[in-house]
């Protein structure tokens, strides 16, 4: 934290979780989180990448914890906000920012994707959000205040050839 930063510090009290954190974007998000004060739960499926982020933000005056969820199973999400107010006392901040990497079989072109395919990218990029938003608004009501951030990618714009299920 640097001395007269604007923003330093104006994240205490506030308890996040960050889908897909263990790497890219959702890494930063939860760097910038604990560098501001808050408390942060990274999560993805692997543990040891979700360490080295914990790692990282050592030196924050943030709070980070990794926990382990699976976003494509309904009640491992449930389980994540449990969790975490179970660790934090609360829930103020979701950042919905998990997508479906190394599905098999791959994303192809349309003729040749297969319909579990596009129902794995879609079970975590918009199913899964609805499932931790629906866990997360009443701890959001119960402390009361919070933010929910859906973060999409380009492809939201902009098709990306030989992806259509993402």
């Amino acid at each position: 934290m640097t001395t007269g930063d604007p923003i330093a510090g104006r994240m205490r009290g506030e308890v996040a979780i960050v889908t897909g954190s263990t790497s890219g974007l959702g890494r930063s998000i939860v760097h910038r989180f604990a560098q501001e004060g808050a408390c942060v739960v990274v999560t993805g499926r692997n543990e040891e990448r979700g360490e080295r982020v914990v790692a990282a933000c050592a030196d924050t005056p943030g709070e980070v914890v990794f926990i382990a969820a699976d976003l494509g199973q309904e009640d491992r999400c449930a389980e994540l906000v449990r969790a975490t107010t179970r660790r934090f006392g609360s829930l103020t901040v979701l950042v919905n920012n998990a997508v479906a990497t190394g599905v098999e079989p791959r994303d192809t072109v349309v003729e040749n994707l297969l319909t579990e395919t596009w129902e794995q990218v879609h079970r975590i990029g918009v199913t899964a959000v609805m499932w931790m938003c629906r866990a997360a608004i009443p701890e959001m009501r119960a402390a009361g205040h919070g933010s929910i951030i859906n973060v999409s990618s380009r492809a939201g714009e902009r098709a990306t050839p030989g992806m259509p299920a993402y």
